[in-house]
């Protein structure tokens, strides 16, 4: 039986740490990431300035290990299909563009980032969701002819930051919802809703390390049902990541498909097509960003 608030509680006379009263300090913990930093200045830069290629080297440079693992995700198939050597991360930016640096750089730094706590596999499933949704969020605002299907992408990543880092560096309240969570059979949202009076996510949210950078973001994490077709997109690309966690198909995908026809506006059979390259497309960033354990966790048709 899953623990009640009122057992979390009390569980602090049976020696369980006092700070499970309430998963606030240690989300807020989380929220400040080693690579926080960096993270935020690669999702500032605008593909429009004339020196953002410089700007892009200069950030990525600046870490030494970012640099290295970079180095090798830009010499994959997936994102080098030319298979021009790639040497240097000037000559990346030269060869890739701005935005076929910048992506496997932002998953590269988010797996640093969240790949080494204690609910290690936890955090996995939520990275790779999140690698998920974002190629399915960039690839329906390209079929929408958004202004920016790059912005899509970034957002859609970034969207669960602070979820990310809890399970992460959560620390005791992570281990303690991670046992509830365990429990067979279990609805993840009822049971955090059962302990923590909300769901993880609407906890997470409002400590999301990068919504000041992002109007879109911030939009994207706010409560209720968006009429912003920009930001319905980013709704629609994470439930369909979520939902693909069960497979390919189910009837739940089969409604988000109807929903994604709407949204594209193209006939039932691209849609289809197009969600499931989208969901091979994330599969192989993460693969070419040395995330083999992700890249399996996300479901191809």
């Amino acid at each position: 039986m899953l623990p009640t608030t009122e057992e979390v509680h009390m569980s602090r006379s049976k020696g369980t740490p006092s700070h499970l009263e309430s998963p606030a300090p240690a989300l807020a913990r989380a929220a400040t990431t080693t690579r926080a930093a960096t993270i935020e200045q690669l999702i500032r830069l605008q593909a429009s300035d004339a020196s953002v290629g410089a700007q892009l080297t200069h950030i990525i440079l600046a870490d030494l290990q970012l640099t290295s693992r970079l180095l090798h995700a830009v010499n994959s198939y997936h994102c080098n299909p030319e298979r021009v050597r790639i040497a240097t991360i000037s000559r990346a930016v030269s060869v890739l563009g701005f935005h076929g640096v910048r992506r496997p750089a932002l998953v590269v730094a988010l797996l640093e980032d969240c790949a080494h706590g204690v609910q290690r596999a936890r955090a996995l499933a939520c990275f790779a969701r999140s690698i998920h949704a974002a190629a399915q969020a960039r690839g329906i605002a390209a079929y929408r002819a958004d202004i920016d299907p790059e912005e899509a992408f970034v957002v859609a990543l970034l969207r669960d930051a602070g979820e990310l880092q809890f399970w992460s560096s959560g620390g005791a309240v992570a281990a303690h919802i991670d046992r509830a969570l365990a429990e067979p059979d279990v609805d993840a949202r009822a049971a955090e809703e059962r302990i923590f009076g909300r769901s993880l996510a609407a906890l997470s949210a409002p400590l999301n390390p990068y919504a000041s950078a992002l109007p879109l973001l911030r939009a994207a994490l706010a409560n209720g049902t968006s009429t912003d077709p920009r930001v319905r997109c980013i709704q629609l690309a994470h439930a369909l990541a979520r939902c693909a966690e069960d497979g390919w198909p189910g009837e739940q995908l089969r409604q988000l498909s109807e929903q994604a026809i709407r949204e594209m506006a193209v006939p039932a059979a691209d849609v289809s097509s197009a969600l499931r390259a989208h969901a091979h497309e994330a599969a192989c960033l993460a693969a070419a960003c040395e995330a083999v354990e992700v890249g399996r966790l996300i479901r191809r048709p």
